[in-house]
């Protein structure tokens, strides 16, 4: 019984030792319970898709290959390809740029991975 017992306790911390990225604390913040419609994921990627005035779509985020116009991104994560952690609100309307119209977001907290 003993024996049993040890190779219990063994697994057991062996179990709880381990963990994957997805469980990682990213330091986001979380979406409040009264926000709708908002996400944290732990990878997107902001992206520059050309000058909206020649019917680019401006910076766009995006997340699992959907594409996002964000309405406040702050000008340190302007860069081409940056991959990022995010918390964000979708708003429920598409954005001025690209001639088909990104989804809107807000983004609540952002940090660079």
């Amino acid at each position: 019984m003993k024996n049993w017992s040890l190779v219990l306790l063994v697994l057991l911390a062996f179990l709880t030792a381990c963990s994957d990225d997805e469980d990682k604390n990213t330091g986001l913040i979380e979406c409040p319970p009264d926000v709708e419609n908002c996400f944290s994921v732990q990878l997107a990627q902001i992206k520059w898709e050309g000058e909206p005035a020649v019917d680019g779509c401006g910076w766009v985020l995006q997340v699992e290959g959907v594409r996002y116009h964000p309405e406040n991104l702050e000008s340190q994560f302007k860069e081409d390809e940056l991959s990022v952690s995010v918390t964000f609100q979708e708003l429920g309307y598409n954005g001025p740029h690209c001639w088909i119209g990104l989804p809107a977001v807000t983004i609540l907290d952002m940090e660079e991975n």
